[in-house]
């Protein structure tokens, strides 16, 4: 059975067929901005995501397609780097300002994100196989912005295992009428004299949650993930990440 463009979108990125649909047709007004806008333009991730789909029907991308437009529309690699990235981020920008324009209202937002989402969520994109791996959801705190959400997260780590270690130790009233240096001191040894798992355990766990908080932090990325098409004379266009 024949497997339709509409079909193998959904399957590819893991949508219903009724987004997969509205973002054909958002593809669609995409490449008429390519041709009427009168400046470089930049889709958002779920149009590119057709548009790649589309390069591999090469016969109907370079034929049909390609004769409606009146010119062709190339999809090439970014450069990378600085300047690729703001030149990216203002054509997007410039893109949605054509978007209203052209069709009277502001582009969806659940097919055309902020530039902010757009070019930040890019780096972190990656293929997976879900017969291998479990997709889970980022809680909340997770998401917020570095560093705040590192800040508190490894202040949490912090205070649990103080509270684990500091409530068996007193447990035993040996922190009962100590202050200051002395207070440190006693609690350290009682705690390497009579619980040397929890301590060790404790420090692990500490240790082990500073880790994933940083992984999963990840890093910012470098260079902007984005794809630009020109029609002046010819269409030309890039798409990558740094």
């Amino acid at each position: 059975m024949e497997l339709p463009f509409s079909a193998r979108l959904a399957r590819d990125n893991g949508w219903s067929r009724d987004l997969a649909d509205a973002v054909i047709e958002e593809y669609c007004r995409f490449c008429y901005l390519a041709v009427v806008a009168g400046h470089e333009v930049t889709p958002s991730d779920e149009v590119d995501q057709a548009w790649h789909l589309h390069l591999t029907y090469s016969r109907h991308y370079w034929g049909p397609f390609t004769q409606a437009l009146g010119r062709p529309l190339h999809h090439g690699p970014t450069e990378g780097g600085p300047a690729e990235q703001r030149r990216y981020l203002e054509n997007y920008d410039a893109t949605l300002v054509s978007y209203a324009r052209e069709f009277g209202r502001p582009a969806p937002a659940r097919i055309w994100p902020a530039a902010s989402v757009r070019f930040g969520d890019a780096s972190y994109m990656r293929r997976i196989n879900s017969r291998q791996s479990w997709v889970i959801p980022r809680p909340g705190l997770l998401s917020m912005p570095r560093p705040t959400s590192r800040t508190v997260l490894l202040c949490l780590l912090a205070a649990v295992t103080a509270a684990l270690w500091t409530t068996t130790a007193a447990a035993h009233d040996v922190l009962d009428g100590k202050k200051g240096f002395e207070l440190y001191s006693a609690w350290f040894s009682h705690m390497m004299a009579e619980h040397p798992f929890t301590l060790v355990g404790g420090t692990v766990a500490l240790v082990v949650g500073v880790v994933l908080v940083e992984r999963s932090s990840g890093r910012p990325g470098r260079g902007a993930s984005g794809c630009g098409a020109s029609c002046s004379g010819g269409c030309g266009g890039g798409c990558g990440a740094d």
